[in-house]
């Protein structure tokens, strides 16, 4: 038989994986409604979740009576995520989505202040091919040209010209 006082530190240590799993569950609802998986992700991920709860609740088990199961177990893990969920939920809810918030919003500024650079670094090299490429293409275009139109015209004065007498 355990002293009380050692019980009731078993107790404790329940009571606190009780609110730690009620922590748990807020994080992972509020990432279910903002991620809003389909149906089978959903079940794969309530799968984890309670995985990763049975893993936590083992350690504490572990931490606070060296893993015996007793009803007292039950009732502490029950009064954590009971105090947890009344108490500190709606505020913890509101805090992760707060969080996500701001997230999206520097987000958003980092994107645009990257295309506001890029549009500062892209303007003058957009000038230069503006200013000096199209004119140049614009040249080498018409200099293509008239040396095709030299060289139709050399071309039909070649070809009459050409009629040489035969040789004696």
């Amino acid at each position: 038989m355990q002293n009380l006082s050692t019980q009731l530190f078993a107790f404790g240590v329940t009571v606190c994986g009780g609110f730690l799993l009620g922590l748990l569950f807020d994080f992972y609802r509020v990432a279910r409604g903002v991620i809003r998986p389909k149906k089978i992700i959903t079940h794969l991920g309530d799968l984890i979740f309670w995985i990763i709860s049975t893993f936590i609740i083992f350690l504490f088990l572990l931490l606070g009576n060296w893993g015996e199961v007793r009803l007292y177990v039950f009732i502490g893990l029950l009064l954590g995520s009971t105090i947890y969920l009344k108490i500190f939920s709606s505020r913890v809810i509101k805090t992760i989505l707060l969080i996500i918030k701001a997230i999206r919003t520097i987000k958003l500024e980092i994107v645009k202040v990257v295309l506001f650079l890029y549009r500062i670094v892209g303007y003058p090299v957009n000038l230069i091919r503006r200013v000096v490429l199209i004119p140049v293409g614009l040249i080498g275009s018409l200099l293509i040209s008239i040396k095709t139109g030299i060289r139709r015209i050399l071309s039909r004065l070649t070809i009459k010209g050409e009629k040489k007498d035969p040789p004696p």
